[in-house]
């Protein structure tokens, strides 16, 4: 195995996908919208199959035909509004940091902004181009009074997560989680996957591809249904929130 990051950069992720092309690799495996699109793009003229994984929404990534297939990670919005909710009665606005290229994030977006009212919030979002402009954006958010932040599967987002939640702590404002590892690092809770789960049910598929027992056509792409709620009762308790009902009773202590 061959294994490379790109350290969410880009270019350097193309520069990756070509290597990889060029020495003829059996297979190309991929977290993540960039790495996937540009694998996707560096294998298609050689024929040689891709696998994702961690995308949210791979139509709209464009992954969704030719010698490619995968998993998604789509996240369960209306689980998380319904998490924000009872844990947060008064909450009114949730506030949204994504990356505007990146079309896992626009689709996660559209759909808070669509699904919101129902459990009586409003969306403030700010929209990003590049890493080093994540840190401002929260504290433009910050600034509008938001009574939490809702974190999405963004990888400019994430990788900064530690210097979001320095800030987020001092202003008092909660900041959810996308997925468990994020809870782990800080985020008060979540309603999300098992990214585990996620990448060996990832692996089973390549298998059947490199043994030929299937072709990435024959493969569409799939998700995850189940989702569990994550907490950090450290940082809850930060906040001064306390769990209470069916919240209480499933919710599972990011380890």
């Amino acid at each position: 195995i061959d294994y490379q990051n790109a350290g969410f950069d880009d270019t350097i992720a193309g520069q990756i996908a070509s290597n990889f092309s060029a020495n003829n690799v059996a297979i190309m495996c991929a977290i993540a919208t960039p790495s996937a699109t540009a694998c996707f793009a560096a294998a298609e003229d050689k024929d040689i199959p891709v696998i994702f994984t961690a995308i949210t929404d791979p139509v709209e990534a464009n992954l969704d035909e030719g010698n490619v297939t995968g998993t998604s990670d789509k996240l369960p919005v209306e689980a998380q509004l319904n998490l924000i909710r009872k844990l947060q009665p008064e909450a009114k606005t949730i506030g949204i940091i994504y990356t505007t290229s990146e079309p896992n994030s626009v689709s996660a977006i559209a759909e808070y902004k669509e699904k919101a009212g129902d459990y009586g919030f409003t969306i403030e979002s700010v929209g990003v181009s590049a890493q080093s402009e994540v840190t401002l954006a929260a504290d433009t958010l910050i600034s509008k009074g938001v009574d939490c932040f809702s974190n999405l599967t963004d990888n400019n987002v994430v990788g900064v997560l530690s210097s979001i939640l320095e800030k987020t702590n001092e202003a008092g404002i909660p900041v959810y989680g996308s997925e468990v590892e994020q809870v782990k690092l800080g985020c008060v809770a979540s309603a999300g996957i098992d990214y585990y789960e996620l990448g060996r049910q990832t692996g089973a598929m390549a298998a059947l591809v490199l043994s030929g027992k299937a072709t990435c056509e024959e493969l569409p792409f799939e998700t995850i249904s189940e989702y569990g709620y994550y907490i950090n009762s450290s940082a809850l308790s930060e906040m001064g929130i306390t769990l209470t009902g069916d919240v209480a009773k499933s919710a599972v202590e990011a380890k």
